[in-house]
């Protein structure tokens, strides 16, 4: 069943909760493992171990119905535990077959994302999505302001296809960045922040206007 036009005041953005989420998460990404080529697994990850992935994560958020039934999810994750890369973070957005094409991938990542990763201290953003998804490319480069900076061909296999990677990238920095702009050299960046150092008051304010 289709979801409806007004899926905007249906639906509210929200914190994820790692443990209490992960059931309702780990289901709808299993659809998107089974019968999409949005993600390269073979077998979706269990509860305990989509759990895992989430609190690893520097924020995850949600899109919940009146019932707190999970629509879509989005999460900012540590592009590479390399300490080097601690600016810059990967996204990722899913939505269920139901809500899909009604905005839910802007207001997660564009929205709510964007705001969380600018407070943390972020500097880059970074998406990969399969070549053949012209719905993920037109939300992050042709809506959201990715730019393309790249393309990994046949780099996965998945349904007895070949399949290539985009690469996109946003830079949240307001300015150019310079060899005096980073802590290890004598600079005053600051490091990234943890989700938990936000004001609750204002993710809040944030999140209520996605």
């Amino acid at each position: 069943m289709a979801a409806p036009p007004n899926l905007r005041t249906m639906l509210r953005v929200r914190l994820c909760d790692p443990g209490a989420d992960a059931p309702a998460i780990a289901a709808l990404y299993a659809h998107h493992v089974a019968e999409g080529d949005a993600t390269f697994e073979l077998v979706a990850p269990s509860a305990d171990a989509m759990a895992a992935r989430l609190a690893a994560a520097h924020a995850c958020v949600v899109a919940v119905d009146d019932q707190d039934k999970i629509a879509a999810f989005a999460y900012l994750a540590p592009h590479s535990p390399r300490g080097g890369y601690r600016f810059t973070a990967s996204v990722a957005v899913y939505v269920a077959p139901t809500h899909q094409r009604f905005g839910l991938g802007a207001r997660l990542v564009g929205g709510a994302l964007e705001a969380l990763a600018r407070a943390l201290g972020l500097r880059v953003l970074l998406a990969g999505m399969t070549a053949s998804n012209e719905g993920s490319i037109a939300l992050h480069v042709g809506r959201l302001g990715y730019r393309e900076v790249g393309r990994f061909e046949r780099v996965g296999r998945k349904f007895g296809r070949w399949l290539d990677v985009v690469y996109a990238q946003k830079d949240l920095s307001d300015a150019t960045a310079t060899p005096e702009d980073g802590a290890d050299d004598g600079g005053d960046i600051q490091d990234p922040r943890k989700l938990a150092d936000l004001d609750p008051t204002w993710v809040a304010e944030v999140l209520e206007k996605c």
